[in-house]
């Protein structure tokens, strides 16, 4: 504001000063001098202008000697930036600017009378430069107070717009750690202020959910690394106890596979945990997705009551990291061995621009109102029967994760009878 008021000020008064102030002075030097012209007398031509403020009259012979002149102007050498000491008779006929000692002068020649003699007429800027100080001295003035004005109306408005923006800060500053239930409250006017208010109890919301699933996670995960170091602990105790009649290769069958379930618990834990921190390595290149179903589906240990069905298999190329993909195919193929009544049937086809994987079963299924809640970690629909065949209940969830970095999606429907897993991939180009 202050700048644009400075800028201003320079370029009215400039503006004024060039076109405005000066123009009617030259009008007014300009009309005084044809009116000179027209008089026979040049003696009581300049007489008459003995008192007038400001004004100059020279009267120019032929020769270039000053005739007649006013007391104001003296010497016509004393006229600075004129070519000569003929001052007057070389100066161009016109109107132009000169300066007699601190005085600046508009001056206007007239073209030699019928006598041969030339008028000059002059006035000082003196008028014009008082007209144009007090014009700048008002608007320094105005402008000062101007720009008061609106600073002080910019900091009252400011202050009243960011006063609930402040109420809003003290109140957050006021939430206690402890209380994940605090929330800001709302204004009802449905402003921006409001709109803010509700953004932040949302971002509160996911952080309050996200700090429960955090504080789940630990739990269930010290959980599940509690029961198989509790097996191997029990197990030793037994045997320390009696050593003599202990079946150490037993015992040691036992701990090994305790330790395997715990080692594969907590290589899930780090792939999620690499997962939540975006530290997971993914390699996204061309692959046949069928060449890693094959692998991974007979890579996998079969219970001997189940048939495997993979005639449905057929060709499919996506773009992804192959090691992870295998690792969803076998947590899908996984899951249904543990879960199916006798028979695990397994199918890949293109649709469209997608590449289905479908692992179906023959067991019980999942009933509708569970079907989101299984790809959520730690989670078991039967938890007794999970735990005893090794399941971690982090198979699905990881699987899921996979597959979205990937671009694609999993489901989960009825196979009638049992459950039947959905996973769409992008085709590669």
């Amino acid at each position: 504001m202050a700048a644009t008021l400075v800028v201003l000020t320079v370029v009215l008064t400039a503006t004024l000063r060039r076109s405005g102030l000066t123009s009617a002075l030259d009008a007014s030097v300009r009309t005084r001098a044809d009116d000179l012209a027209l008089s026979a007398e040049r003696a009581d031509l300049v007489s008459r202008h003995e008192g007038a403020q400001g004004w100059l009259v020279v009267v120019v012979g032929s020769d270039g000697s000053v005739e007649l002149s006013t007391d104001a102007l003296g010497d016509p050498a004393e006229l600075q930036a004129l070519p000569s000491d003929e001052v007057v008779r070389t100066v161009p006929l016109g109107t132009y600017a000169a300066t007699k000692g601190s005085e600046r002068m508009r001056l206007v020649g007239l073209p030699p009378a019928s006598d041969a003699a030339t008028i000059y007429v002059g006035r000082t800027l003196r008028d014009v430069d008082a007209s144009i100080d007090n014009l700048q001295r008002l608007l320094v003035v105005s402008g000062l107070t101007t720009w008061a004005l609106f600073v002080g109306l910019i900091w009252l408005v400011t202050g009243q717009s960011l006063a609930p923006v402040e109420a809003m800060r003290r109140e957050v500053e006021a939430f206690s750690v402890g209380d994940p239930r605090q929330r800001l409250a709302r204004s009802g006017a449905g402003d921006e202020i409001d709109r803010l208010a509700d953004t932040m109890n949302d971002l509160l919301d996911r952080l309050d959910r996200s700090a429960r699933r955090q504080r789940q996670f630990v739990a269930d995960a010290s959980h599940e690394l509690r029961s198989p170091l509790a097996a191997i602990r029990s197990q030793l105790e037994v045997g320390i106890a009696h050593p003599r009649v202990v079946d150490w290769p037993g015992v040691a069958a036992t701990a090994t596979v305790e330790a395997r379930r715990m080692q594969d618990l907590i290589d899930d834990l780090l792939f999620l945990a690499q997962g939540d921190a975006g530290q997971r390595p993914t390699r996204h290149v061309a692959v046949d997705l069928d060449d890693i179903v094959l692998e991974t589906v007979h890579a996998v240990v079969r219970p001997q009551h189940v048939a495997l069905d993979c005639r449905e298999v057929s060709a499919g190329a996506v773009s992804g990291d192959a090691a992870q993909l295998a690792r969803v195919v076998r947590n899908l193929v996984e899951n249904a061995y543990r879960y199916t009544a006798d028979s695990v049937r397994v199918a890949l086809r293109n649709a469209g621009d997608d590449v289905v994987l479908v692992v179906a079963d023959n067991g019980p299924g999942v009933p509708v109102a569970e079907r989101a809640r299984i790809f959520e970690r730690f989670v078991r629909l039967d938890e007794a029967r999970a735990r005893n065949v090794g399941g971690t209940g982090l198979g699905l969830a990881i699987a899921r994760e996979i597959v979205e970095e990937h671009g694609g999606m999993i489901d989960v429907g009825d196979a009638r009878p049992g459950a039947r897993f959905e996973v769409r991939l992008p085709r590669a180009a």
